[in-house]
């Protein structure tokens, strides 16, 4: 049975860190009231792409009435969350998408649910 939990933890870690190749990513930033279109709240095919990196990364953040979100291609991404924002990071094609939070919550939850496994015993 511990081999079993083993084996399930280590398949939650390869979900989370996914690969190492380089990806493609979108890649924009917005700012109410001062970017005029709103592509980069809900990337579509007309939305810019990056690529060559390793992580993609989304940041959102909210003051002083202002929203920003912006969109990127990084080498190296830390997921941080503060009372004004938040980034998130991924590391598949375009996965910093309007959708690409869910895999991080997915993620996650799968953490969680190891970590409850893993202390039963």
């Amino acid at each position: 049975m511990a081999a079993a939990r083993v084996l399930l933890v280590l398949a939650l870690i390869a979900v989370g860190i996914g690969h190492v190749s380089a990806i493609s990513c979108y890649s924009c930033s917005y700012v109410t009231g001062v970017t005029d279109t709103a592509v980069c709240q809900a990337p579509t095919s007309a939305t810019s792409v990056s690529t060559g990196c390793t992580s993609c990364m989304k940041t959102y953040a909210k003051a002083s009435g202002y929203e920003t979100i912006t969109r990127s291609c990084v080498s190296v991404c830390a997921e941080v969350s503060t009372s004004v924002g938040s980034t998130y990071c991924c590391s598949g094609d375009k996965c910093n998408s309007a959708k690409g939070i869910s895999a991080s919550l997915l993620t996650l939850g799968a953490a969680m649910l190891a970590f409850r496994l893993l202390r039963r015993e």
